[in-house]
């Protein structure tokens, strides 16, 4: 293609131009590309393969168009330093906050004009540019308009070309050091005594000599066999210098000062990727230091003394495995180790406790069971409930910061039968939560799962299933909670516990509730045997926080 063309992106600023808005040119530039078509060309943001900016006059609007000359110059800029065939150049521009894009490209086709480097003299090329547009248009510029001079114009003044820096007759030119190199100088062949030059003779002639020219007597020079100085570790010391070899009294120094063994430490996570910004503990058993790893899972260890030690996570990572790696390096040593931590998708936690996770972990999803409430006695008790479930899939934390979890108790089964059982104690895990499970009475304990009750002899009601399903792995989930059973008085038949985990009612051979199977799970109630001995209602299990990760 040979001609000219407004972008599409030019012909946008132009509408908004021509409706008020200012339009600011940015810059021109002249390249060696070649575009294949028009509509190439108008859906160009930039040159194809620009090479130097360019200048122009300053833009002049009458009527419906913008008249201005592009010109490039090889010694703009510094100078060119390479000569190239120019093909192209391009104006770019913005109107408002938009970022600059190509508002008018020409092209030279098969027609490219040469333009010689700076060194070969002065080289000028100018292209007229005329733009149509629609009303009154405001157009500044980001970049001061050239001057257009003419070699000729140089010549007027005193313009020396750079060929001719360096060569006889012309002038001197700068080397990298800001100095006219030694080969333009004058010859300097004058060299008094006294100078500079003989002076520094002779200095040096006697800073070299080593046969003591001053005569210095050992009795006149403070000797002593050892050095002393101070360690890092603030001890003093004193290395003994008539060791056998330079080699043993550098080693001599390396125990002394030098004495803890460095391990350079790579870590990587199981996917591969660093584990930039994990804690890490590290022990000798005597000394454990915490180190952290940089952005890219580097940290350097020290080992206080040198030997081996072990390297474990420095702090409570729920979705981390613990690697428990073991390293070595002795006294003065600087070796390289590396180690993988595993990550988890899944976890299961029974006590109450400070809890971290890493910044590998984007998303995890939690579960929490509350403690299972307790049966109440025999004769007419009725059983615990089944611990509440709470679930929250994408829970907001924060990696590296503590988050505390407390796991509710179970309910402690009562002795009496009118009463009722305990509550379970409440889960929590951040703002999630999920309460106990109600304490059996005459008429079953509420929860996730309703203990089970009964009346006088006929005391042998199932415990109700749990309703609400929580995670068991990163993809299966189970009943939690469950209600207890009821006892059965002075009868061997019994009311079996709710799913999963509700605890079976008594018998009369085994007069006592029996206590929630698993998370959440409520207690049964007590019975009475044919001696009208009465049981104890059985105790509701612990909840249960369970969480799943991904990385």
């Amino acid at each position: 293609m040979y001609g000219f063309v407004i972008t599409t992106a030019g012909e946008a600023m132009l509408a908004r131009a021509a409706a008020g808005e200012a339009l600011v040119l940015d810059a021109v530039m002249v390249g060696r590309g070649v575009v294949e078509s028009a509509a190439a060309a108008k859906a160009l943001n930039t040159l194809i393969d620009p090479v130097a900016a360019a200048t122009s006059t300053a833009p002049a609007v009458s009527g419906n168009q913008i008249s201005m000359t592009v010109e490039y110059r090889n010694d703009l800029n510094g100078g060119l330093e390479a000569g190239f065939a120019l093909s192209e150049f391009g104006i770019s521009a913005h109107v408002g906050d938009d970022p600059a894009a190509l508002l008018y490209y020409g092209s030279l086709g098969d027609a490219p004009q040469p333009v010689k480097p700076a060194s070969e003299g002065l080289d000028v090329h100018r292209f007229p540019v005329a733009i149509a547009v629609t009303g009154e248009v405001s157009v500044t510029l980001e970049y001061p308009a050239g001057g257009f001079l003419t070699e000729k114009d140089l010549g007027g003044l005193n313009y020396i070309p750079t060929s001719e820096k360096g060569k006889p007759g012309g002038v001197a030119t700068l080397g990298s050091d800001g100095k006219v190199p030694e080969e333009q100088l004058p010859k300097m062949d004058y060299d008094p005594a006294g100078s500079a030059a003989a002076v520094q003779q002779e200095l040096t002639a006697h800073t070299d000599n080593k046969e003591n020219p001053h005569g210095v007597t050992a009795e006149q020079v403070p000797y002593n066999n050892s050095v002393s100085g101070v360690a890092a570790n603030n001890v003093q010391i004193a290395i003994d210098l008539t060791a056998a070899s330079a080699k043993e009294a550098v080693e001599k120094i390396n125990k002394l000062i030098g004495n803890d063994g460095i391990v350079n430490l790579t870590v990587t996570f199981s996917n591969g990727k660093s584990a930039g910004n994990i804690s890490l503990n590290v022990t000798n058993g005597v000394t454990t230091n915490t180190f952290v790893t940089n952005g890219s899972g580097k940290a350097s260890i020290t080992i206080p003394g040198g030997g081996t030690a072990t390297v474990s996570l420095g702090k409570n990572y729920i979705d981390l495995e613990n690697p428990s790696k073991s390293i070595t390096a002795e006294s003065g040593d600087v070796t390289n180790d590396s180690m993988t931590i595993n990550l988890k998708d899944f976890t299961e936690i029974t006590t109450s406790q400070n809890i971290v996770v890493s910044n590998a972990c984007t998303r995890m999803d939690v579960c929490a069971v509350g403690g299972g409430g307790g049966g109440s006695g025999g004769d007419r008790g009725g059983a615990g409930g089944g611990g509440y479930v709470t679930l929250k899939e994408q829970f907001p934390f924060t990696p590296e910061t503590v988050i505390p979890v407390v796991i509710g108790a179970g309910g402690k089964g009562s002795t009496t039968s009118t009463g009722s059982g305990y509550i379970g104690g409440t889960t929590t895990i951040g703002d999630v939560t999920a309460e106990g499970g109600k304490g059996g009475t005459v008429s079953g304990g509420a929860g996730n799962g309703k203990g089970g009750y009964g009346t006088g002899s006929a005391s042998d009601t199932k415990g109700k299933d749990g309703t609400v399903q929580g995670y068991s792995s990163f993809t299966e989930t189970v009943l939690y909670g469950g209600g207890g059973g009821a006892g059965r008085n002075m009868s061997n038949s019994q009311g079996q516990g709710g799913a999963k985990y509700g605890g079976a009612g008594g018998t009369t051979s085994h007069i006592q509730g029996y206590s929630g199977k698993g998370p959440g799970g409520g207690g049964g109630s007590g019975a009475i045997d044919n001696n009208f001995n009465m049981g104890t209602g059985g105790d509701g299990y612990r909840g249960v926080i369970t969480a799943r990760f991904w990385h």
